[in-house]
């Protein structure tokens, strides 16, 4: 889907347009059920993130292994999404609790 793409090249107009055209958030188009803020966080763009989120993007949504955009950003690195995830309700300690039982963690099928 052009509107998963457009987050993982840092397209933000793309991802404007589409949207403004009728492309829809929060839909796990990937086979793995990522959205397209979980796509932003880990590719590192924070500029696609913030829009995203301000548009209306869930950012508590898990994909199938039970990973939000938090986990996707904390594991690409970058700072700033994870800092405008954290600003916008994201739980940086569910993160890290899953991180160190991720042995028994049970993940969903996708």
């Amino acid at each position: 889907m052009p509107v998963h793409w457009a987050p993982n090249v840092t397209k933000l107009e793309c991802l404007i347009q589409l949207v403004k055209a009728g492309a829809t958030l929060n839909v796990s188009a990937t086979s793995n059920a990522q959205t397209q803020a979980h796509i932003a966080a880990f590719g590192g763009h924070p500029q696609c993130l913030v829009w995203l989120i301000q548009a209306g993007a869930n950012i508590k949504k898990p994909n199938c292994e039970g990973e939000t955009p938090i986990h996707k950003a904390v594991r690409s690195g970058s700072l700033k999404c994870i800092s405008a995830l954290v600003a916008n309700g994201a739980h940086i300690d569910y993160v890290i609790r899953i991180d160190l039982i991720k042995g028994e963690h049970s993940y969903r099928n996708c």
